[in-house]
């Protein structure tokens, strides 16, 4: 499978929410592998994801929502669902 690509605005999300710098996020960025991205963090990423592309993830999907590329992937179904409302 092809990494997916993570769009910036994604990446100034993650990366705000973790504290870090949008420079460290890439698509293998993820849960316990990027400094910040703990349990605490990851809850502060999808929250502010949800808020910043006006979409709600199913809240059975956000445990396997484990990285940059999880999260883009997940979005980007999300968002077409959305506009095809």
């Amino acid at each position: 499978m092809a990494i997916t690509n993570i769009t910036p605005k994604l990446v100034s999300t993650i990366a705000s929410a973790i504290g870090s710098s949008p420079t460290e996020i890439e698509p293998n960025s993820g849960l316990d592998t990027t400094v910040g991205w703990d349990s605490f963090g990851h809850l502060r990423i999808i929250l502010d994801v949800e808020f910043e592309f006006g979409v709600q993830f199913d809240s059975s999907r956000i445990p396997e929502l484990t990285t940059a590329e999880l999260i883009q992937q997940e979005l980007d179904v999300l968002v077409l669902n959305k506009i095809a409302e």
